[in-house]
């Protein structure tokens, strides 16, 4: 299908075929910094969309995403849960999305870049990321600079990240923060020039941990929310997770242990529930790219310029790929079904192919 999109000229892809055609291509071929304009007052010069595709992909290969790092991963989450919830009483409301935006905050910081920093961080540090995701709107596809409000309060925020983000730089360099095991702040501070300058100011620094923090922050607190919300629609598979959770509780309380990276990965039902929470509520609707080379795909052949997307709520609930495809069934994923790998290029929550989301297996976690 052919669409309008402000002044571009976009061709939506779906089914399976169509979809593998667009995962499967490179960089050379479908240019996503091109199709993503707006996301650079976001980031910041030199930041992801802004840098080359080299670049990117050198900055994808982030250490902490590894299986090593992965099994230290579970207890830090697993401590920033509690503390969040340490002054919880027997009752109460909580807005669900901005409680889970606040602890993704913290767990990712915590594990990405490290606990050091992310003790520096507080609540508000929530808010100013609501306000860089809110500078994402429609509008900003139209034009990113438009002198609105959501816009000044995107700049505001993103101006504001960088003050503090300078200000643990500098103690950390006149050596007036105690002591403590390095971070990636650390690191990325000790990289220099020939000349010995500082390789990173606190713009560029800020920028890689803005794009390191927004790739998991809104997508992952939004599909927390959706998942305790279908849990609570649905009272059979609310049990049926409550007693898995029981059970792993009691094997770790029986063990003397914490909870564990393998005790996370002993919960098929847990999984189930949030993959189908993905599957129904994508934290990303459409994905774009910029065409660079003529691309064939279902016998048609789209010029340079245009722009291919695909819309993962629209592949997550093909009929032909998932029966009754609007219920809400994390049964689709446990055995023998197995939803998802039955169709890779339609189940599209993380993507797919060479650009699957690097993070998918944390994220689950």
């Amino acid at each position: 299908a052919a669409l309008r999109f402000a002044d571009k000229d976009v061709v939506l892809l779906t089914g399976a075929e169509a979809n593998e055609t667009f995962f499967r291509a490179s960089d050379e071929e479908l240019d996503m910094a091109a199709a993503y304009p707006f996301m650079k007052p976001v980031f910041g010069a030199g930041v992801v969309f802004d840098a080359t595709p080299e670049e990117r992909r050198e900055a994808l290969h982030n250490q902490s995403l590894r299986d090593k790092y992965m099994r230290g991963h579970a207890e830090k989450i697993a401590r920033e849960v509690n503390e969040m919830i340490a002054g919880w009483g027997d009752t109460g409301d909580i807005d669900l999305l901005d409680f889970f935006a606040e602890l993704t905050l913290y767990t990712s910081s915590t594990c990405l870049v490290g606990r050091k920093f992310r003790e520096q961080l507080d609540g508000s540090v929530a808010h100013l990321f609501h306000d860089l995701e809110k500078g994402t709107d429609a509008m900003a596809y139209v034009d990113p600079y438009l002198d609105i409000e959501s816009f000044r309060k995107r700049d505001r925020a993103r101006a504001e990240l960088v003050e503090r983000i300078d200000a643990i730089m500098t103690t950390r360099r006149d050596g007036t923060e105690p002591e403590g095991e390095k971070d990636l702040v650390d690191v990325l501070m000790s990289l220099t020039l020939e000349d010995g300058t500082p390789r990173y100011s606190a713009d560029i620094v800020t920028g890689m941990f803005i794009s390191m923090m927004f790739a998991g922050h809104h997508t992952t607190s939004g599909t927390a929310a959706w998942t305790l919300i279908e849990l609570l629609r649905n009272r059979e598979w609310y049990e049926r997770v409550l007693a898995e959770q029981d059970r792993l509780a009691e094997e770790a309380a029986a063990s003397g242990e914490e909870l564990t990276y393998q005790a996370l990965r002993d919960m098929p039902v847990t999984e189930a529930a949030i993959k189908e929470a993905l599957r129904l509520h994508p934290p990303l609707i459409i994905l774009m790219r910029v065409v660079n080379t003529p691309f064939e795909v279902g016998g048609y052949v789209v010029e340079p310029g245009k722009i291919v997307a695909t819309s993962l709520i629209v592949s997550n609930t093909l009929p032909e790929a998932f029966d009754e495809a609007d219920t809400y069934d994390p049964g689709r994923y446990l055995d023998p079904r197995q939803d998802d790998k039955d169709n890779p290029w339609n189940w599209i929550p993380f993507g797919a192919g060479r650009h699957r989301c690097v993070g998918a297996a944390f994220a689950l976690m």
